[in-house]
């Protein structure tokens, strides 16, 4: 049986990084070390208390309401824990010998080729670990790797204050470090949502085995999590429609509020640090929104007479052959939409789809409480709609992050150009965005035709 060295010292400090949004006004410092003992109680209740509120097989099996997996899912993470494998992220504290303020956990254990999994009868538990089994089961993934122990991991979880500070992301660079401490040569995770999906691609994870949830539920009807976007206990009811003048206000603050501080270009920028910059862009997603094109997602407020929710926008104007961009002066505008046009001009859409006028988009949005809900992918597919009532062919868009590349191929939109933001600086080094790798490698300028 696999022991942690003792010759590794424990807990040991196994990355040290800066965060990429400020906290207080400052960039915050953190670092990721082993758990120590002391923490193990708090870090089993956040995993059952906030982890498996976001996770989609906990969520969505409805872990915390079944009182016996409840029970044995937190001794299951307090035997991951034993084994002296978890990392925990902790933020320097400002003030003066205050404590390190937690932001971030990522429940690593080890796995052995010759380990009997635990016996587990709460509903819940069943089903989720039973998925996982499922898919481990497909691939041998002690043979694929030629070894007899590998790093699992049991669940990664970053407080909502500490997202956006690439904390997830380290967290799974840092595995690297302590296996090759204890001498384990590759670590292996189910990875269960999306945004973790991405995450993994990024730290350098290659795809041992996939399969969709609906794929899962035909081969065996109890792995079927009913609910995976429920809000409230229903389906909600959603609809796109166009941008209503009353609503430009409220959009064009959250585009400046919420996307900028999401989006790559704007996020690697400080654009949001720059009033020059912060009033052209609202200056221009007025004037975009003036073209009457944009479109929002509401929820069917569940209350009688209730007023919409606002779910989700897409920012899209009328984009001419002849029309002669606006010159912005801001230095943060500037760098993002420069970098926005040289990707555009690598390819003359108008020239390749035969149009003098196309849809384009400048930002697409959702609320983090309805992500998962594919509002993104709806908005993104209401496109047609609108361009063939209003009599436009194409729509081109260019998708500067990951996840809304993923979003754009299933739309349906090709790629007319992609560069990587390393290649950018190096062909005009004022196109630089330090730090914009660690969160997207890629650009891609997309088309999609309404045909």
């Amino acid at each position: 049986m696999w022991e942690r060295p003792t010759s590794v010292l424990f807990p040991s400090v196994w990355k040290r990084f800066k965060g990429r949004k400020e906290i207080n006004g400052s960039i915050p410092k953190f670092w990721i070390q082993d758990i120590p003992v002391e923490e193990f109680d708090n870090v089993v209740d956040c995993m059952i208390n906030q982890f498996c509120g976001d996770e989609p097989l906990t969520k969505y099996s409805d872990l915390r309401n079944d009182a016996q997996s409840v029970k044995e899912i937190r001794q299951m993470w307090y035997g991951a824990l034993n084994d002296k494998l978890g990392i925990i992220c902790y933020m320097e504290n400002p003030n003066e010998n205050g404590k390190p303020i937690f932001a971030g956990i990522n429940c690593t254990h080890k796995k052995e080729n010759n380990h009997d999994d635990s016996k587990y009868s709460g509903e819940a538990t069943c089903k989720v670990l039973d998925t996982m089994n499922f898919l481990m089961k497909q691939k041998n993934a002690f043979e694929e790797l030629g070894t007899d122990v590998l790093l699992g991991g049991l669940g990664l979880y970053v407080p909502p204050e500490f997202r956006g500070q690439n904390i997830g992301l380290e967290l799974l660079h840092a595995r690297e470090d302590l296996c090759k401490a204890v001498g384990i040569k590759a670590s292996v995770t189910v990875f269960t949502a999306v945004f973790s999906q991405i995450l993994a691609e990024r730290a350098g994870y290659k795809v041992l085995y996939e399969i969709s949830y609906e794929d899962i539920e035909k081969i065996n009807s109890r792995l079927v999590f009913p609910g995976r976007k429920e809000i409230n206990r229903s389906i909600p009811t959603f609809w796109i429609q166009d941008i209503p003048v009353k609503e430009f206000d409220n959009v064009v603050d959250c585009m400046i509020n919420r996307f900028c501080s999401d989006e790559p270009l704007t996020i690697y920028s400080h654009l949001r640090n720059d009033p020059q910059s912060v009033k052209q862009m609202r200056q221009m997603w007025y004037r975009a929104l003036n073209d009457k094109l944009g479109l929002v997602c509401y929820m069917e407020n569940p209350n009688d007479n209730g007023k919409p929710i606002f779910a989700g926008v897409n920012c899209m104007y009328t984009k001419e052959n002849t029309h002669d961009e606006p010159k912005y002066s801001g230095e943060a505008a500037c760098k993002v939409l420069d970098t926005l046009d040289f990707a555009m001009k690598q390819k003359n859409a108008f020239e390749v789809l035969d149009t003098d006028v196309l849809i384009g988009g400048f930002g697409i949005y959702v609320l983090p409480e309805f992500r998962g809900q594919n509002i993104g992918l709806e908005l993104l597919k209401t496109r047609k709609d609108l361009g063939k009532a209003v009599g436009i062919k194409a729509s081109v868009t260019v998708f500067t992050a990951a996840y809304s590349q993923i979003l754009a191929e299933q739309a349906g939109f090709k790629v007319l150009y992609e560069i990587s933001y390393e290649d950018i600086e190096k062909i005009n080094s004022r196109l630089a965005f330090p730090g914009i790798q660690n969160h997207t490698k890629m650009i891609k300028y997309c088309y999609k035709i309404f045909s």
